[in-house]
């Protein structure tokens, strides 16, 4: 067995970043502040934040949780069918966006 991961928590520091970052709410009486702030429709934007602190541990562990709590929206959307990736939206849609999106087109119609 390979050694043990060091443990991880969000800190105050990494919180404070990211709100500032990313503009979110952060209120000290908010109880946990990553499910409060997921937001499926920033999917892309955490991630790009989440490669730009690629040094910071404490910040992309924070970053990791949100990006967790926002996936069930997106995947819910998706299976009701109303999958809209942001990258259509804007018009900045490579091959690969294409082909990923028909893929996913597919399966969901398998479920129907």
């Amino acid at each position: 067995m390979g050694p043990k991961a060091p443990e991880r928590y969000w800190t105050p520091e990494s919180i404070e970043t990211l709100a500032k970052r990313l503009n979110l709410p952060n209120d000290p009486d908010m109880q946990d502040w990553a499910y409060e702030v997921a937001d499926s429709d920033r999917i892309d934007e955490f991630m790009a934040v989440f490669v730009e602190f690629s040094d910071q541990p404490d910040i992309r562990y924070t970053l990791m949780d949100i990006l967790i709590q926002s996936l069930p929206f997106k995947m819910r959307r998706m299976t009701l069918g109303g999958f809209r990736p942001s990258c259509a939206i804007s018009g900045n849609v490579t091959k690969g966006q294409l082909a990923a999106n028909s893929e996913i087109a597919s399966i969901s119609s398998l479920k129907s």
